[in-house]
């Protein structure tokens, strides 16, 4: 574990210099309205091409699914925000999101199955909510990764 700590503080020196700050829940729901919108958007697409269904049932049931899924990660990140390390370029919050995103993406399954499996009752319903979260998840990945690249870069970390 030490040296896993010690590859990170080499590797993220702003770790080393974590600063107290704004607590990591804020970022979450800073930016939660800006991708919820494309994430409904892109699982119900999934939704209605995998079980066939019409837009509008598509779109309610990956709405329901995601607010669902939402509100119950919003649950788990406020206790993380008050123990989480803050980073003066946010590098350390991204990192621990980074981190998250595989149990909180198993978890969104969970719940968005139980959820649409409400109004949907279809034998091939899980394996649509899989494949339209990792899509979504997919999203998250590259957004966490070009801003850890963008606060490396803006803070010198990196040679341009």
């Amino acid at each position: 574990m030490i040296h896993f700590v010690a590859l990170l503080l080499l590797l993220l020196p702003s770790i080393a210099e974590a600063n107290a700050g704004i607590p990591v829940v804020i970022y979450p729901v800073q930016w939660m309205v800006m991708f919820l919108v494309p994430v409904i958007g892109a699982e119900a697409f999934v939704l209605a091409k995998i079980l066939q269904l019409k837009p509008i049932p598509a779109i309610l049931s990956s709405l329901a699914g995601n607010i669902s899924s939402t509100l119950l990660g919003v649950l788990i990140a406020v206790p993380i925000a008050f123990v989480s390390p803050m980073s003066g370029d946010g590098t350390v919050k991204d990192v621990i999101t980074l981190l998250l995103l595989y149990p909180l993406y198993r978890l969104s399954i969970i719940v968005e199955t139980y959820v649409v499996s409400i109004k949907i009752k279809l034998e091939n319903l899980k394996d649509a909510i899989i494949l339209a979260n990792r899509i979504s998840y997919f999203m998250f990945v590259v957004f966490l990764l070009a801003n850890i690249i963008k606060n490396r870069i803006i803070h010198g970390y990196f040679i341009v």
